[in-house]
Parts: C-alpha cells; structure tokens; sequence
C-alpha cells in the first residue's frame, strides 16, 4: 500500500507553496527609490555554479522548488524539460548547460525562477536564491569580450563586485530558445 499523506503534511506542504508565492509576489513589486542620481531597478540576486548573477524582478512571475521534471525528447540540450505549475505547463532551462558552463559545475539545480514577457514563459534551473537587491543600471560594466555563445548574448553587464545581470527581456524575445522542431 503507497504511503498516504497525512493531513499535517498536506497542510505543511500548502504552507510552503503559499510562502513561495507569497516571497515570488514581494519580490515582483517595483520599488519607488529616492536617489534620482542613478537609474536603478530591483533585481533577484542568485547563485549558478558559484557565480552571483542577477536578474530584474520585472521579469520575474514566480520562484519554485524543482521537482517532478519530465523531460521532453527531440529538444535541445539546454531543455530540462517540462513542469506542471498549478495547472500549467512550462518548460524548464538548464541555464547551465545554456551558458556552456563546464561539468565540474553539475550541482543539483533546486530552484526554478519562472520569467516572463508578453506571450513567452519559461523556468530557469539554477543553484539557489540570494535575495533582492537595487541594482544601479545605469553604473553597469559592459560584458567581457572573453564571453561566448548563449552567455554572452543575454549578458546586459557586470557590476562593479563582479555580479552578472541577465537581460531578461533579451532572453525572453530570442527566437533561439524557442523549440519547433517536429518528430
């Protein structure tokens, strides 16, 4: 006979998905800044095979705990697959094997930052959440020449303590990450 859940567990585990939704939802408000001297934005701060990246919350639909992926053939390496989200389906990108980022950094991707823009919508694997942090725009360093591929195309800088921000609207609208490939 499986196991049954008991109603705590059940309970516990609503908790914690309300909790997500709850921290995903602050983390998405705008946040009205007093110092006019730099055009600055919220960003998510997280971690991905020991680098801190950063991404504009404005992008930002939720943040969730990876499990239960189902991986979907025919499709690039960089398609971890596809999750069920409260009645949807999304898919999943390893942003690691995106970034061709070398094998030592296989740790297991946990966290799952679900972005959007207009009609498009996808997850991204990665290490773990930092937290929320004003990010001055307009102070970023540009991309280092020595990036390549994929990384060096969604990369809109770097700070001056070496975070790397993600340009989400880029991703978002790059018709490379869109699969339409038939069986």
């Amino acid at each position: 006979m499986p196991d049954a859940e008991t109603q705590a567990e059940k309970i516990a585990r609503q908790t914690v998905k309300d909790i997500l939704r709850a921290r995903a939802k602050t983390l998405a408000r705008r946040v009205v800044t007093e110092d006019n001297s730099h055009h600055s934005v919220d960003a998510l701060y997280f971690t991905l095979a020991g680098e801190t990246y950063a991404l504009p919350v404005e992008f930002l639909d939720d943040v969730f705990i990876l499990r239960d992926i189902t991986p979907v053939p025919c499709t690039p390496p960089f398609v971890m697959g596809i999750v069920a989200i409260r009645g949807q389906i999304f898919s999943i990108i390893n942003l690691k094997t995106l970034f061709e980022m070398p094998s030592h950094a296989d740790a297991p991707l946990r966290t799952v930052l679900l972005i959007s823009h207009n009609a498009m919508t996808f997850g991204m694997a990665v290490d773990g959440i930092l937290g929320v942090q004003s990010l001055a725009i307009d102070t970023l360093q540009p991309p280092p020449s020595t990036l390549l591929g994929f990384k060096a195309d969604y990369v809109q800088g770097v700070t001056a303590d070496t975070v790397i921000v993600l340009d989400g609207y880029r991703m978002l609208t790059d018709s490379r990450l869109v699969v339409q490939e038939t069986v």
